[in-house]
C-alpha cells in the first residue's frame, strides 16, 4: 500500500489511522485493480466505475469528518457525528 498507516501530529505523537480509513483503501485498490481488467465499453466496465467512484467517495468522507472533527477541537465546538 502506498500510504503510510499512521498519522503524526505537531506535537510528535504517533497516532495510527482508523481502521476504517485502511479497509476503504484496500476496497479502493481492489475496485481500481478489478476496473483495469475489464473491456472497454461493456457493461461490466461500467459497474466498476462506479465501485470505483463510490469507494473514492467513502475515504473523501472519512477525510472531512476528521477535519470537521479536528476544525471543531480546535475553535472549542462540539461536532457529532449522526448514523455511520
Amino acid at each position: 500500500m502506498g500510504l503510510t498507516h499512521r498519522v503524526i501530529t505537531s506535537d510528535g505523537d504517533k497516532v495510527p489511522t482508523p481502521r476504517f480509513l485502511r479497509r476503504t483503501e484496500q476496497k479502493l485498490a481492489r475496485a481500481q485493480r478489478c476496473l483495469s481488467r475489464k473491456q472497454k465499453s461493456s457493461n461490466n466496465r461500467t459497474k466498476a466505475r462506479h465501485r470505483v467512484a463510490k469507494a473514492i467517495s467513502d475515504v473523501g468522507w472519512h477525510q472531512l469528518t476528521q477535519q470537521l472533527t479536528y476544525k471543531a477541537e480546535r475553535y472549542g465546538r462540539d461536532f457529532v457525528q449522526i448514523g455511520k
